[in-house]
């Protein structure tokens, strides 16, 4: 059986020599923000290296179940090292709160006006004075 391919928004990680893919959810986004109060306040625990933090990301990213949860990730997190997982998980936070996308290096958007009426602004901007 061939490995997933990895999508736009999926973070790639390896637990205890094995690749997972962080897949990105609604789901996964709520479950993250409730459990930390918010995607900043996620971070910071990652940050901190929170091993219960970095579990439920982590097991939230790959679709565990409630028994995966309590045994399985856990002990995958523990031999793999909450050092070598924050940064993985930040990533996936970052995806989650993106609307499952990687933040990119978009160009920031102008304050413009797009008036049906005035023909040509509907491909082009008109900047406001």
């Amino acid at each position: 059986m061939a490995e997933p391919e990895p999508g736009a928004g999926d973070v790639v990680l390896e637990l205890d020599g094995k690749e997972y893919l962080l897949k990105p959810s609604w789901q996964a986004c709520q479950a993250i923000s409730r459990l930390a109060g918010g995607g900043a306040a996620a971070v910071q625990r990652c940050q901190a290296l929170d091993f219960d933090t970095i579990v439920a990301i982590i097991g939230h990213g790959i679709g565990a179940n409630p028994q995966q949860m309590q045994k399985m990730v856990p002990e995958l997190v523990y031999k793999t090292g909450t050092m070598k997982l924050a940064a993985k998980c930040i990533d996936f936070i970052n995806v989650v709160n993106n609307g499952g996308m990687p933040p990119g290096d978009e160009e920031e958007e102008q304050d413009t006006v797009r008036d049906p009426t005035v023909p040509g602004s509907q491909s082009g901007n008109i900047t406001e004075s």
